[in-house]
């Protein structure tokens, strides 16, 4: 039951939140009883490290011959960082919306936390069944916040989009399971065969829009709180897949081909990262490239890598995205978030660095360049001086900037003070990646400080082949030219020459099977 713990307060906290609000609708009670709970749970999964690994059957279901476990979740070394980053986003959205102080409202802080809670739960998922549940209520509750959130017609065809492309990624779970039934086997996540993990990673590549590179929800307008938490929550899901995977993928040459054109969408990100306007107009590229240098580790087998990657994903997009007012005393926080990104000695990424030294392979020190781009971009916004909370009061600048360094701090505590051994990971990582990755960083300043950039023609060449929007137009031009035919052959179906015209259709159809038929 501990393992649940942490899911059941933030789900119970938003149903205090509104029966509170029912009876003393005051906003500073919402924001306590969010915070409270907020915390309880994040105190929870903490507490969860002492009894690692931990397991509950959520329900035990009959099994109709489908060779699927009950829903289970369980909390263990791939879990359990996953769920601290988790827990540790949800309750710094709490405390730094506060900054917001002509946006405040209280539901916005009860949807955080039951985004939150889904979330964990589907990060503690035992097995394919449990996580497409979670995915699939996950994804619904994405749709409906972020549908009330934009109005634009091309951001909410972007979360459409977005929407249909995650079930798709479910769906290749599910087939996982079939294939894994047809090997004679029930498919757990300690326990994956190899020909199934690679079913995993295209299902974890389509929802963080690796497989293919796709952008179709960029749309700038959510909120950095919670706007970031549904984009960061969705990725957190498939990273914690990656690392379960990792243990069970075999070299092959499909994998090398998906190694290819992850090392092309973690570029693609990385560019964009860089040059993206601010932070928040970069969040959708820092994601891919974080995610795709996780899946880059999956591939290689390496899941003490891709947690490395993934968790850093997390912790830093957190710390981008969730800031927007700064005093020049917070530019220390950024600094320690930087840290915690490069694969060095007592860094919580130092994981990461094998990567690029499990082994040579070209394709693989190619993942540098990322690595560099990330860096750069990161160096890059975290020195913009961002906005100012104006009048807000003195204890709101105390509380802001605690959220904001409750990420960093709880990176490295989770990460290298308290972190989960990794079994079958032997030996300190290599460091000398952390350094080429520095090195390659701080020559891109330099060619950027010198006004030496990409010509903008290539630039935009790049962003519309890759971005995928050409896919995406051209699908909605068949779409609309097959529903203008349908539409026609239905007026002149429905005419007074409709009789007429159904006989000389039939007629034609007999003629062509007739001669079809003589021909063969």
């Amino acid at each position: 039951m501990l393992v649940l713990f942490p899911v059941l307060v933030l789900l119970v906290t938003p149903a205090l939140m509104l029966a509170l609000w029912r009876y003393r609708p005051n906003l500073a009670y919402q924001w306590l009883l969010a915070a409270a709970g907020a915390l309880i749970a994040w105190v929870g999964v903490l507490f969860l490290r002492t009894t690692l690994p931990r397991s509950l059957d959520l329900a035990l279901w009959p099994d109709f011959g489908l060779q699927y476990e009950s829903p289970r979740i369980i909390a263990d070394m791939y879990s359990w960082p996953f769920a601290v980053a988790l827990a540790t986003l949800v309750f710094a959205v709490v405390l730094t919306d506060l900054g917001h102080r002509t946006d405040l409202a209280w539901r916005l802080w009860a949807g955080a936390l039951a985004s939150g809670a889904v979330g964990i739960l589907a990060v503690f998922a035992a097995n394919p069944l449990t996580l497409a549940l979670a995915w699939a209520f996950l994804d619904f509750l994405e749709l409906f916040i972020s549908l009330r959130q934009v109005q634009d017609q091309p951001s909410r065809q972007g979360v459409i989009i977005n929407f249909a492309t995650n079930l798709v990624g479910i769906f290749f779970v599910v087939w996982a399971g079939i294939v894994a039934a047809s090997l004679g086997s029930r498919l757990e996540f300690n326990s994956i065969p190899p020909q199934v993990s690679i079913f995993l990673l295209i299902a974890v590549g389509l929802r963080l829009g690796i497989f293919p590179i796709y952008m179709p929800f960029k749309s700038p307008h959510l909120r950095r709180g919670l706007g970031s938490l549904l984009r960061l929550i969705p990725a957190a899901t498939g990273l914690v897949l990656l690392a379960r995977v990792a243990v069970f993928v075999q070299p092959s040459i499909l994998t090398t081909v998906l190694m290819a054109l992850t090392w092309l969408a973690a570029v693609y990100g990385g560019i964009f990262w860089v040059r993206a306007g601010e932070a928040i107009a970069g969040r959708p590229y820092w994601i891919l490239t974080m995610t795709a240098l996780a899946v880059g580790a999956a591939l290689r087998g390496l899941p003490g890598a891709a947690i490395a990657y993934g968790t850093a994903c997390l912790y830093g997009g957190g710390l981008m995205f969730f800031s927007f007012a700064r005093k020049p005393a917070m530019k220390a926080l950024f600094f320690i978030g930087m840290l915690g990104l490069l694969a060095l000695p007592f860094s919580p990424s130092l994981a990461g660095g094998e990567l690029f030294a499990a082994g040579f392979n070209p394709l693989a020190i190619a993942f540098l360049l990322p690595q560099a781009l990330v860096l750069l971009g990161f160096a890059r916004h975290a020195m913009h001086p961002g906005s100012e909370l104006g009048r807000a009061e003195r204890w709101v600048w105390v509380v802001y900037p605690l959220g904001l360094a409750l990420l960093p701090l709880t990176h490295f505590a989770a990460g290298v003070w308290f972190a989960v051994p990794i079994a079958g990971q032997a030996g300190s990582p290599p460091w000398w990646p952390g350094v080429a990755a520095v090195l390659l960083a701080a020559g891109g300043g330099f060619l950027i400080k010198q006004q030496r950039q990409l010509p903008p023609n290539i630039i935009s060449t790049a962003e519309n082949v890759f971005s995928l929007d050409w896919l995406f137009r051209s699908g909605r031009w068949a779409f609309n030219f097959v529903a203008e035919v349908i539409f026609f052959l239905t007026r002149l179906l429905e005419g007074e020459g409709g009789m007429l015209w159904a006989l000389l259709l039939l007629t034609l159809l007999v003629s062509l099977l007739t001669q079809v038929g003589a021909g063969g």
